[in-house]
């Protein structure tokens, strides 16, 4: 055996329990988020909704169901957003999500708008910087109802 093949296996006994624990960089922590966005009181299917924290590398997203439902994920599925406070942005996306084609309204009209260039989510929802909605993440479950008008004006926030 050569010097180096003895040496492996106390390399690989040093490294398992390293490698198992998870070592190297660690990710910052993150709470479940959950919640439902309306729109002039009904299900807004098929939206993006992001939280957007200042100063962090990646912020969380997810996309809304049919009854307007929705699920954040940072980095990984389901495990939801940073903890601290977050401006919230709602916009729609270019298409809506196949699975949700059938939908009804306001999904059929999100999709015609799409198509169109248009949105029927004001532009005041859709930057960090305008939008008058706002959440702070903590530990554990959290769950954020937003209750969005179609006759929002595109001012800043107050």
């Amino acid at each position: 055996m050569t010097p180096t093949a003895h040496r492996l296996p106390a390399i690989l006994l040093t490294a398992l329990p390293c490698l198992a624990a998870g070592c190297g960089p660690s990710l910052p922590p993150t709470a479940a988020v959950h919640g439902r966005v309306l729109l002039d009181g009904r299900p807004a299917a098929g939206v993006s909704v992001e939280f957007v924290q200042q100063g962090a590398a990646r912020h969380a997203g997810g996309l809304t169901d049919t009854a307007g439902n929705f699920s954040l994920t940072t980095f990984a599925p389901g495990d939801g957003a940073l903890l601290g406070e977050h401006r919230v942005t709602i916009f729609q996306p270019a298409m809506p999500p196949p699975d949700l084609a059938d939908a009804p309204f306001p999904t059929a009209d999100l999709a015609e708008q799409a198509e169109a260039g248009e949105s029927c989510i004001p532009a005041v929802y859709s930057d960090s910087q305008t939008t008058p909605l706002g959440a702070t993440v903590v530990d554990g479950e959290n769950h954020f109802d937003f209750r969005l008008s179609s006759e929002a004006e595109n001012s800043p926030r107050q």
